[in-house]
């Protein structure tokens, strides 16, 4: 299965979009909230997954993640762990 950015960014409308859906457009948002978590809990390394949940599953912008994840505030370290992640598995 392939996972974009665009579609981890969607996770979080998904989520809102399934309350008000009704049946065959509630399946297919299950559905895609399915690929998508089944996705990051594959990710073998723990810290890039939880970088990938607090981000996508979540909805937290990077600068709440890297608090959560390093306790201060650094933007672009765990922005730029996901997107070479990204780029790996792309390859």
């Amino acid at each position: 299965m392939t996972v974009t950015k665009e579609r981890l960014n969607q996770y979080k409308y998904l989520q809102k979009e399934l309350e008000i859906a009704e049946d065959e457009r509630a399946i297919f948002i299950q559905q895609e909230m399915t690929d998508i978590k089944n996705y990051i809990f594959k990710i073998p390394n723990g810290e890039i997954r939880l970088l990938f949940q607090y981000r996508y599953m979540q909805g937290l912008t990077w600068k709440q993640v890297s608090k959560k994840m390093y306790g201060f505030v650094a933007v672009d370290a765990p922005r730029k762990k996901v997107e070479r992640y990204l780029k790996m598995e792309a390859c």
